[in-house]
């Protein structure tokens, strides 16, 4: 009986944080920092490439750049030029993946679902998650915080690195898989 008091009052403890991080998370996000600071950054797009860009105007659905206007949903991650060394020594690419199709979904019920309570798992107990984009771009990394559209993480080496929920088709962590598209589970509206 004490044993399960004790696995709740975890549990319930691990939810407040989770909630906490979610609101202190609620924020313009790291396009509108950038825009804000000048800085420019490395954009992983969902056709896969990257560019090294300045963001000159962000509203909620666009992002202006000098070739143009972008939507949101064409990005997976971003960081900043300082960290670019570490993520091309990090990354790695699942070609089944690639070869599967997948597409950012602009409906988020039909995106990958990630639980509030997985991401706080990741973060209290430090571990390593790989996270899988629609492209194929495989990112290892330990989980920083999370909002509700991007997951704040630090690549091995210390490069911090935002990554978009939006573009997320798999996420694990060791031999676990967490959430996976293709599987069916961490899918909302199945």
């Amino acid at each position: 009986m004490a044993r399960l008091y004790l696995q709740d009052a975890r549990l319930h403890a691990r939810a407040v944080r989770a909630l906490e991080n979610l609101k202190a998370h609620t924020g313009p996000g790291v396009l509108a920092a950038a825009r804000d600071s000048g800085t420019p950054l490395l954009l992983g797009f969902a056709d896969g490439t990257r560019r090294k860009v300045t963001i000159l105007d962000v509203t909620d659905t666009t992002f202006t750049l000098d070739d143009g206007e972008h939507q949101k949903l064409e990005v997976l991650f971003a960081l900043e030029l300082s960290a670019v060394k570490k993520l091309k020594m990090a990354a790695r690419r699942n070609d089944e993946v690639a070869r599967a199709g997948y597409r950012v979904a602009p409906e988020p019920r039909k995106r990958l679902h990630v639980s509030k309570m997985v991401f706080q798992r990741l973060i209290d107990e430090s571990l390593v998650a790989r996270y899988t984009f629609v492209d194929g771009t495989v990112i290892p990394c330990r989980t920083r915080s999370f909002g509700f559209y991007e997951v704040s993480a630090d690549i091995k080496g210390g490069g911090a690195i935002t990554l978009f929920r939006h573009g997320l088709v798999r996420v694990e962590s060791g031999d676990e898989v967490l959430a996976d598209i293709a599987g069916g589970f961490g899918v909302q509206g199945r």
